[in-house]
C-alpha cells in the first residue's frame, strides 16, 4: 500500500493508514479492500462458496404457491384483492365495540406515527375490511367481495421485549343486495376446497357482527376465524347503503394443511340421483346442523347443498323453512327405486328424531 501512498502502520491486528486528499474515490472499507485485492493480484484471489449460502433453482415455495392458488381462487368467485396499511388506530377498534380487555385491544403502538389514523399495528383485520365496503358505498359501488392476505401482529408483552408474532390472516368481505351470510359461506369453502380440507360451523357471538348471524369456523377440531353480518349500529355509523358480511381465517393454523395432496374419485359408473327437501325447523336450528345429520343419515351421499331459506307466516312464529338437494352417488350398481325410498325415509326419520324437521308441504 506504500506504492499508494496511503503510509500504513501495521500494530499488531490492527492497521492504520493516511488517505491523500486526492484519492477522494475512498470512503469506506470497501474502496480500501478493493486496492488491497487489486495490488495483491486477483490472480491470486481463491473464489470459496459462502458456508450459509444456498443455490436454488428459484421459483415460488410451498406457502407463496398454496396462497397464489387461494387468490386465484377467490378471483374466480368475483372477488377482488385489497391492500390495507398495517396499522390501524383505536378508533378502529372502538368501531368493533371491543372490550377493553380483549387481546384485540393489545395492539403495538407505534413511537412516531404520521397520524392518529395509522398509530397502532393491526391485531384483527376485519375494521380495515369493513370501512373498505363502506367507502367503496359511498363512492357509488354499491356490491363487491373483497378479499386481503396480510399479516396481523400480536405482541408477547406490553411493552415489547422481544419481536411479535406476525400472523398471516385471510380477510373476506362482500356487501350488496344480492349477497348474504350463505354467499359469504361460499367464499369461505372456496378456501377450504383449495387446500382440500373440511370446514365446520358453530353459532358464536361476535361484538361488531348481528348476534343471529354469526358463526365461528372450525377445522380439524380448532378454531380457525369467524364470519358473519356486520350489526345493523355499526353500519348505521358508517352510513352504509347494503349489508356488509366479512370473515377471517388464520392461515398459520391453516398452513399445515399446505400440499395437502388431491385425492380425485373417478366418474360414477351409474347415474347419479338427486332429491330436494325442504324441513320446517325451529328457527334456533343451524344449517350445519341439518347438513351433518342428512349426511349421516346415508352412506351413499355424496353432497348436500343448501338452496333456500325462508321464514314467514307460511311456516309459522319461531320456525324456519331450509332446502337441501341431497346427491345419491351409486358405487357397485344402478339404484333401485326402492333403495332410493328407503334412503329417503332414512333421512326423514334422522332429522324428525333428532330436530323434529316435517318436510314443508
Amino acid at each position: 500500500m506504500k506504492n499508494l501512498n496511503f503510509d500504513p502502520v501495521l500494530e499488531g491486528d490492527r492497521l492504520t493508514i493516511m488517505i491523500p486528499g486526492y484519492r477522494e474515490d475512498m470512503e469506506s472499507y470497501q474502496d480500501v479492500a478493493e486496492e488491497v485485492i487489486r495490488e495483491y493480484g486477483y490472480d491470486h484471489v481463491v473464489p470459496t462458496f459462502m458456508p450459509t449460502a444456498q443455490v436454488t433453482i428459484g421459483g415460488r415455495d410451498l406457502r407463496q404457491r398454496t396462497e397464489l392458488r387461494i387468490k386465484r381462487a377467490l378471483c374466480a368467485q368475483g372477488a377482488y384483492e385489497g391492500m390495507h396499511y398495517s396499522f390501524f388506530s383505536k378508533a378502529d377498534l372502538d368501531l368493533l365495540r371491543l372490550p377493553e380487555d380483549t387481546k384485540e385491544r393489545q395492539a403495538i403502538p407505534i413511537l412516531n406515527p404520521l397520524n392518529e389514523d395509522i398509530s397502532l399495528m393491526r391485531t384483527i383485520l376485519a375494521p380495515q375490511m369493513i370501512r373498505a365496503s363502506a367507502r367503496n358505498q359511498k363512492r357509488g359501488t354499491l356490491s363487491g367481495r373483497i378479499y386481503e392476505l396480510a399479516k396481523v401482529f400480536i405482541p408477547k408483552s406490553l411493552p415489547l421485549e422481544d419481536y411479535p408474532e406476525e400472523i398471516p390472516t385471510l380477510s373476506i368481505g362482500v356487501f350488496g343486495a344480492e349477497e348474504n351470510f350463505f354467499t359469504l359461506k361460499g367464499l369461505v369453502e372456496t378456501v377450504a376446497k383449495t387446500l382440500g380440507v373440511k370446514f365446520t360451523y358453530e353459532k358464536a357471538q361476535r361484538t361488531f357482527l348481528h348476534p343471529y348471524q354469526t358463526a365461528e369456523i372450525f377445522c380439524g377440531g380448532v378454531c380457525i376465524g369467524f364470519m358473519g353480518k356486520v350489526r345493523y349500529e355499526i353500519e348505521e355509523e358508517l352510513d352504509c347503503r347494503v349489508d356488509t358480511y366479512i370473515a377471517e381465517l388464520n392461515m398459520q393454523i391453516l398452513s399445515q394443511y399446505y400440499g395437502n395432496p388431491q385425492v380425485y374419485t373417478p366418474l360414477p359408473k351409474f347415474d347419479v340421483e338427486k332429491r330436494d327437501f325442504a324441513f320446517v325447523v325451529d328457527s334456533g336450528i343451524t344449517c350445519a346442523q341439518l347438513e351433518n345429520a342428512i349426511a349421516a343419515a346415508c352412506d351413499y351421499i355424496t353432497s348436500v347443498q343448501l338452496f333456500d331459506v325462508y321464514e314467514g307466516a307460511q311456516v309459522g312464529l319461531k320456525k324456519k323453512s331450509m332446502a337441501y338437494s341431497v346427491v345419491f352417488t351409486p358405487r357397485e350398481k344402478a339404484f333401485t327405486d326402492a333403495e332410493i325410498t328407503g334412503y329417503v325415509n332414512d333421512i326423514l326419520r334422522a332429522l324428525k328424531e333428532q330436530f323434529g324437521a316435517e318436510l314443508r308441504s
